[in-house]
């Protein structure tokens, strides 16, 4: 703990000295003095009031716990503070850049390097398991075709939860329309390191040439977006599982060549970026129920089995991922239907636990509802800790969302905050 600090503490002192303090900086680096000052005071408390706290257990365990969490907390917080001064230095290089850049096209017209193509960095191959998106795949045809009608660059965003099938739709898109793209790159955009990773990448692969042997990462991504720009090729990014849209502003692109797709789990963010929005949803109906044959690669055959698997399903919610896991296990146990509805109705937990994620995928069940539940607000994890005790299914969706009801205990106040 104190060797990390020793180590980000004079960073972040260089930081103040040499960047420009913008306000995302300034708060990300009030955050981390404060989470260090009450580290501190914590621990000088603690120390003070049990003076003898070897011959207590339970005293040591609380501290123990509370001080993973500090830890945990500081380690957020600095990395805040790495990726804001990352961002001004990205964003200082880029003035520079196009200072530059407008004084060299007042001499002569630009010239785009040669490069490596045709160019497809796309990570997994086509999954020959991929069922029931025959409409939403004819979309992403539709409106992202490069030979197509519309004017200027194409964009399409898909939203929805967590093992829907977002990453596995643009995935299959990319893997079918290698005949259509010069180029095409899968940019995984959880984070600006990983951003940043894949244009060094694309940029290696396609052989752009390095001003420098000691040239960073972030003017690889300033030299991919200006080839993209300038080269008249057709293009296909994939920006996949993005979480905040801001990031993408360094690397998105601006030709009318170019095509685009976002994957993210917020509508929000998905209609930042473009105005053809899909939101991707649970299979339903007798349509989900053959994707779900598909995947275990038996039919029923019975009118027990067809009642079990139907059932099978239903409590799957028509979730893909939950159908991927589910179809492995049956699949590795040799179980008909209604043998494993019997076993998954005692441990459905257990079966999730010892399912691995995807190969095409970098999530399990287990992870993928890890990811979504640590975002929650408090007041949304209040109710969702007290939704636990009962039965979900016979929860009516519209007492969560009646904002006209009057709770009179204060934790549950939020079920009539229109803004909550």
């Amino acid at each position: 703990m104190l060797e990390e600090l020793e180590r980000s503490l004079p960073r972040f002192r260089v930081y103040e000295e040499e960047l420009i303090m913008t306000e995302g900086l300034e708060r990300a680096l009030s955050d981390e003095y404060t989470q260090f000052i009450l580290f501190c005071a914590h621990a000088i408390a603690f120390f003070r009031n049990n003076p003898n706290v070897g011959k207590s257990r339970l005293a040591w365990s609380q501290f123990s716990t509370n001080f993973t969490k500090m830890i945990t907390d500081l380690r957020v917080c600095s990395r805040r503070v790495d990726e804001n001064a990352d961002m001004i230095r990205l964003s200082r290089e880029r003035r520079m850049a196009d200072t530059i850049s407008a004084i060299e096209n007042m001499q002569l017209e630009p010239k785009a390097p040669d490069v490596n193509l045709p160019c497809y960095s796309i990570p997994y191959g086509l999954n020959l398991c991929f069922y029931g998106r025959e409409a939403e795949s004819e979309l992403l045809k539709t409106s992202l075709d490069p030979q197509g009608n519309h004017a200027g660059m194409k964009v399409v965003s898909i939203y929805g939860l967590g093992g829907v099938g977002k990453t596995q739709l643009a995935l299959h898109y990319a893997n079918v329309s290698m005949d259509l793209y010069d180029v095409i790159a899968w940019i995984s955009a959880e984070s600006q390191i990983k951003i940043t990773q894949a244009a060094t990448n694309l940029a290696t692969k396609l052989g752009l040439p390095k001003d420098s042997e000691s040239e960073d990462d972030f003017r690889a991504i300033q030299k991919v977006r200006d080839w993209l720009n300038s080269s008249k090729t057709t293009f296909l990014l994939i920006f996949d599982n993005v979480e905040d849209a801001s990031i993408l502003d360094q690397i998105w692109p601006a030709s009318a060549k170019g095509s685009v797709i976002l994957t993210t789990r917020s509508p929000t963010i998905a209609s930042k970026r473009s105005r053809e929005v899909m939101h991707l949803e649970c299979f339903t109906g007798e349509k989900g129920v053959d994707v779900f044959y598909g995947l275990v690669r038996t039919k029923p055959t019975t009118d027990i089995e067809i009642c079990a698997a139907k059932e099978t399903f239903e409590l799957l919610g028509g979730l893909p991922l939950a159908m991927v896991h589910v179809s492995e296990f049956i699949q590795n146990r040799g179980y008909s239907y209604e043998e494993f509805l019997s076993v998954y109705k005692k441990s459905a937990m257990r079966i999730y636990a010892r399912s691995q994620a995807p190969s095409e995928y970098n999530h399990s069940l287990s992870t993928v509802w890890e990811i979504t539940l640590n975002r929650l607000s408090q007041n949304a994890s209040n109710l969702q800790n007290l939704l636990a005790f009962f039965d979900p299914d016979a929860i009516q969706e519209w007492l969560l969302t009646n904002i006209n009801s009057d709770s009179t205990v204060a934790r549950l106040q939020v079920l009539s905050d229109e803004f909550e």
